[in-house]
């Protein structure tokens, strides 16, 4: 459920060297989350890029939609460094106004 106006983050965290990449929200500290995931993944996970968004929750359902076709399963989507470094890029151009945390 979005809460109006709620501020956090969308990140997109690498397990290890595989493509296999996490994307979600937080609307704590993507370092607490960081923290978290690790603990259940034998894989050593690495921040590749975050943004501070205000409606993270809405947005995340947007950027799963986006990337549909390289999900692997639940919120792990299979991408290369090449094909997630074009999507942040992207992202960065396009990003919705009313997403945009100042």
């Amino acid at each position: 459920m979005s809460q109006t106006g709620c501020r956090g983050w969308i990140y997109f965290i690498r397990a290890g060297k595989s493509p296999r990449v996490k994307v979600g929200y937080t609307r704590k500290s993507v370092q607490s989350r960081l923290s978290t995931l690790q603990v259940g993944t034998p894989d050593s996970l690495i921040v590749e890029h975050s943004f501070q968004v205000t409606e993270p929750d809405i947005l995340e359902s947007l950027v799963h939609k986006d990337l549909a076709r390289f999900r692997v399963r639940g919120e792990w989507f299979e991408l290369d460094e090449d094909t997630l470094l074009a999507y942040i890029e992207a992202f960065e151009e396009v990003r919705l106004p009313e997403f945009v945390s100042d």
